[in-house]
């Protein structure tokens, strides 16, 4: 017996059926990925910020600054001595700041630093003792492009085409008009920047 198979007009059929489906579930999709990173960022500044009061709370100071996407202090209390950013910043705090931390760190603060954001790219710790950004001095979180550590053995920098792992244009504006996103060189929600800021603390 001869195995009867589909007709041209019955593969035609179904391939438009398919793409009808496909149309209309993709958008949904691209909706809940986007919904999805958007609350990822969120419950990541929502960590860090409560993790920032911890430490203050217990050492009276804020963690130093460091290279991007590694822990100022909030899982290792002497992560600082490891990397090579935020001299220039962290020279404004107290004399003897490093054994006001080990006197009186009781962390951990976080399980682990967040890393990486969900476009691939890097968390930062900011602490900006002097205007910085157009932002006013204070404590902040952000999002930035990839970056190599000393850890990894790569020096220090970011990683080339930043735009691959920047904070995409879309994202931006949303978690802008969500109050998420304050950094606006060239005005509110007009800017791609490839960055999120958030405040943790004015000073």
């Amino acid at each position: 017996m001869r195995k009867q198979g589909f007709t041209l007009i019955e593969l035609v059929i179904a391939i438009a059926i398919i793409a009808i489906l496909a149309a209309v579930v993709a958008p949904k999709a691209y909706r809940a990925i986007e919904k999805a990173k958007v609350t990822r960022v969120s419950a990541d500044m929502r960590n860090v910020k409560t993790a920032a009061m911890s430490y203050y709370s217990d050492v009276g100071l804020w963690p130093p600054d460091v290279c991007p996407q590694e822990d100022p202090g909030f899982i290792d209390p002497d992560n600082y001595q490891t990397h090579c950013c935020g001299e220039d910043n962290n020279v404004n705090l107290p004399t003897g700041w490093g054994n006001i931390i080990d006197r009186n760190w009781d962390g951990p603060y976080l399980e682990k630093f967040p890393f990486p954001s969900p476009w691939g790219g890097s968390y930062d710790w900011e602490y900006w003792p002097t205007v910085q950004w157009n932002q006013t001095p204070g404590v902040y979180i952000s999002v930035r492009p990839k970056y190599t550590s000393v850890q990894q053995g790569l020096g220090c920098g970011y990683v080339e085409p930043q735009s691959q792992t920047d904070v995409p244009y879309d994202y931006q504006l949303k978690l802008q008009q969500m109050g998420i996103d304050q950094y606006h060189p060239y005005g509110v929600n007009n800017a791609s920047d490839g960055h999120v800021i958030v405040q943790i603390m004015q000073f």
